[in-house]
């Protein structure tokens, strides 16, 4: 047979062999895709993501596509592309300061058992937006504090030595702002100019101003109170959480199906699966918050978080976000 023969016979058998393949792909019928916008954290090697994947694959015959979002103040910005908002079904991740910005866009309704949250979580429940954590905020120090005020920030002693993170770029940087504007109102302004030369820079993200207390560089973070579930875990030293007289501020995480979703009753399930009790407890071993169902096990915090007292949330200072950034901005440059 000469050489062009071979060579010719050849591409017939590969031919063939592309539309026999090509042929039983179609055929086989395709797994559904679920895609879920959430912070990268959560996705991370130590977050709970790989774990929800792997327990949810199991029972909805689909497979789960993270799309991984560094922080969630961003969430609003991509889901507003066209690229992100018509390829998402599921948010995991805003929170209660996210969702005036969050309401301008279309969501999908999601009917649950009001009764089955826990408080402060059931507070922030609605049709389209369902909780799954949540965690009090305060500064995390090295060492016991007695009760302490916000004005006690701005002693000589904490120069340079808090972390914070910017609220421009983080949902706990955006945390303490309002912490402080309904701690101070019309004299927020006067606060921040004095707060201003306590902090150790303003990195963009809570893990990195963490990062700062946890080596060492200064004496106190913002941050959550789940955090000492983490160090409790890891065995690692007992910081403390440091209780202010004007009350705290918390953060409840919210998830929601996207109205432009193409795998909403897939979504619905999604949502529902999280409300679980064997994964809420995961979401607490795994992301350090706590869960907003009751459940038969305590938390080994359960007695401080009904003894904390919590701010309430004021909707005037979300109407006029930008304007605040702004004065941020301004302040602390």
């Amino acid at each position: 047979m000469s050489l062009k023969k071979v060579i010719v016979l050849f591409v017939i058998v590969i031919a063939l062999g592309i539309g026999v393949l090509s042929f039983w792909w179609r055929a086989v019928p395709q797994k559904k895709v679920l895609k879920v916008m959430t912070y990268s954290s959560f996705v991370g090697v130590f977050g709970p993501g790989v774990h929800i994947k792997k327990e949810f694959e199991k029972i909805c015959d689909c497979r789960v596509k993270w799309i991984k979002v560094p922080d969630s103040t961003l969430f609003v910005q991509r889901l507003s592309l066209k690229e992100d908002g018509f390829n998402t079904d599921v948010v995991l991740g805003l929170d209660q300061l996210s969702l005036k910005a969050a309401k301008t866009l279309p969501w999908k309704k999601i009917k649950v058992k009001k009764g089955m949250f826990t408080f402060p979580a059931r507070d922030f429940l609605s049709d389209e937006f369902i909780p799954y954590d949540w965690s009090p905020m305060s500064f995390l120090a090295r060492e016991k504090l007695d009760e302490m005020n916000l004005s006690d920030l701005l002693e000589e002693k904490y120069k340079n030595n808090i972390s914070l993170p910017s609220p421009r770029t983080s949902t706990v940087g955006w945390q303490f702002y309002y912490w402080i504007w309904f701690v101070f109102k019309e004299k927020t302004e006067e606060f921040l100019k004095k707060f201003k030369d306590r902090l150790y820079g303003l990195p963009p993200s809570w893990s990195t101003s963490y990062a700062l207390f946890q080596r060492g560089h200064v004496s106190l973070s913002f941050s959550y109170l789940s955090s000492l579930l983490y160090h409790q875990e890891q065995n690692q030293p007992a910081f403390r959480f440091v209780l202010f007289k004007e009350g705290h501020p918390f953060q409840v995480e919210l998830m929601a199906v996207s109205g432009f979703c193409t795998q909403c009753e897939l979504a619905r399930s999604f949502v529902h699966f999280l409300l679980t009790p064997r994964i809420q407890d995961l979401i607490e071993q795994k992301n350090y918050m706590f869960p907003v169902i009751h459940l038969n096990q305590d938390s080994p915090f359960k007695d401080r978080l009904f003894k904390l007292k919590l701010i309430q949330y004021d909707p005037v200072f979300l109407d006029h976000k930008e304007k605040w950034l702004n004065k941020w901005d301004r302040l602390m440059k």
